[in-house]
């Protein structure tokens, strides 16, 4: 089984900096190693990523849901590209079951022959595949021929048919390689498919679907109705306008220049960005004057029923609780009085105001707004695990136990 590549490494300079790779490893921590001389610079990072779309069980064994964890090695050394020496970094991605005891050295003062390293580990490899990344940001995948056929599961063990199931061990490497490369700064680093690989053999196709792809997540961030969706937003518009300057816009031009057509459309990303800015001002704009509404209203009421609490005072014999039509008598003639009382006869009601002003805050000053965490994405991910009836059970037990600890709460 024989394929090539290419992905793009999102990054708003155009410039890679090889020295920050695995560095700082996400979503999982990366132990790396870097030799580094006058001729080129030689990487070896290792990260142990879990492969499990459930982000409920993930990192958790339960029985018939086992731990998809898999060791990622990377070995590779820069080369000169054009007029940079180090340009270039060429090198392999491998994946093990268990890490190899031949690359326990990383805390080692020595160099490292990465040839023959990869060599007297790669026969012990579940899955092998070489690169080429650039300062750019792009990146091409080969995957040797001698590799032999790969089973690759989804879903409830269903398996992809041959020629579907090289694309998505590639796209592991490259996820993996971007993850020690490219720090997560406008998505979240735990469900992150900003970009991915696609063939190479139509030159066209990848720059065309990841323009497509990060247009797309502009838009879908466009829609949310929090300010924090349109700020995202803009920080994924700086890497569109660093991929259209150094890729898509010289490919466009290349093509124009043979005569060819493209096929990679043009966007119109000033305006967008244009209507992203517009669309913050003014969510921001309204976000403050909820803000001060928030504040205002639970502190003009808190200090109404401070003052009400030291001024009035119950008739003798008052209990507007005897039945529902004295409660409303009540309200209708005294209502500061049975307002008083409600809260000093009943602790439950106060707290039930606790509970609703926290919320009444928070909700309008933007804390609780759509967000991206993993124990809130959590139930609705395990519906694409689980599957309809067991997502469902499990949404009912969630709700069941925060109606019970509700009660309890209420109860102290």
């Amino acid at each position: 089984m024989r394929g090539s590549f290419r992905a793009w490494v999102p990054n708003a300079t155009g410039n890679l900096s090889f020295s920050l790779i695995g560095i700082e490893g996400q979503p999982s921590p990366c132990e790396c190693k870097h030799d580094v001389t006058a001729k080129n610079r030689r990487i070896i990072a290792v990260q142990r990523r879990n492969l499990s779309d459930n982000l409920i069980t993930k990192g958790h064994a339960l029985p018939g849901l086992p731990v998809h964890e898999l060791d990622f090695v990377l070995l590779a050394q820069t080369d000169c590209h054009g007029t940079d020496d180090f340009g270039v970094l060429r090198g392999w991605i491998l994946i093990f079951e268990h890490l190899p005891t031949a690359i326990a050295f990383l805390g080692d003062e020595r160099g490292a022959d990465i040839r023959s390293l990869k060599s007297e580990i790669s026969t012990d490899a579940l899955f092998m595949v070489a690169f080429r990344l650039y300062r750019s940001g792009r990146i091409e995948f080969r995957v040797p021929t001698n590799l032999g056929v790969r089973d690759v599961w989804y879903g409830n063990d269903k398996l992809l048919p041959e020629e579907e199931s090289l694309r998505p061990l590639v796209a592991q490497c490259f996820y993996f390689l971007r993850d020690i490369t490219h720090r997560h700064q406008h998505h979240n680093s735990h469900s992150d498919t900003l970009t991915t690989v696609w063939p190479s053999e139509d030159s066209s196709l990848w720059i065309r679907e990841t323009l497509y792809e990060l247009y797309r997540r502009v838009l879908m961030l466009r829609r949310q109705h929090y300010v924090g969706g349109q700020e995202k937003a803009l920080g994924i518009l700086a890497y569109i306008a660093a991929f259209e300057a150094i890729i898509a816009k010289p490919f466009r031009e290349e093509a124009k220049k043979n005569g060819l057509p493209s096929h990679v459309p043009v966007y119109d990303e000033k305006a967008l960005r244009e209507s992203l800015t517009v669309n913050i001002e003014t969510k921001r704009r309204i976000r403050i004057q909820r803000n001060v509404m928030a504040a205002a209203l639970p502190a003009f009421s808190a200090a109404m029923l401070s003052i009400a609490n030291a001024v009035y005072k119950p008739a003798t014999g008052f209990d507007p609780l005897k039945s529902a039509d004295t409660l409303l008598t009540a309200i209708a003639t005294q209502p500061m009085n049975t307002a008083i009382y409600l809260l000093k006869a009943n602790q439950w009601a106060f707290l039930g105001l606790v509970v609703f002003g926290y919320f009444w805050v928070a909700y309008f000053t933007g804390v609780l707004q759509p967000s991206e965490a993993v124990w809130v994405k959590g139930p609705t991910q395990a519906a694409a695990v689980w599957g309809r009836l067991r997502a469902s059970a499990f949404l009912f037990a969630l709700g069941t136990i925060c109606v019970a600890l509700l009660f309890a709460l209420l109860r102290l």
